[in-house]
């Protein structure tokens, strides 16, 4: 993946969607984020769905890099959210 832009909420990424094998964006909050906003912001993409002025919601969740044996606390805690929406701009 390639780093489109970061910010003080997370980093964009250029990502491709495996289901339909197009490009699109993927932006990530880290664990330890001190004011997690990107729940807000999907909540806020998905009322404004097929809106011309926002990109089109993919997808969303929390991920963990691949680790063994970890308590699930740990994971809970320390899991990356997502969210990938359509890829608008130049590339």
């Amino acid at each position: 993946m390639k780093l489109l832009g970061k910010g003080a909420f997370g980093q964009v990424y250029l990502a491709l969607d495996l289901l339909t094998c197009q490009q699109c964006a993927m932006k990530i909050e880290l664990p330890n984020t001190k004011k997690p906003v990107l729940k807000l912001e999907i909540s806020v993409i998905r009322k404004v769905l097929n809106s011309p002025y926002f990109p089109n919601y993919i997808g969303c969740g929390r991920f963990m890099p691949p680790f063994t044996n970890l308590p699930k606390s740990y994971i809970e805690d320390n899991a990356y959210s997502y969210f990938v929406m359509e890829l608008l701009g130049p590339r």
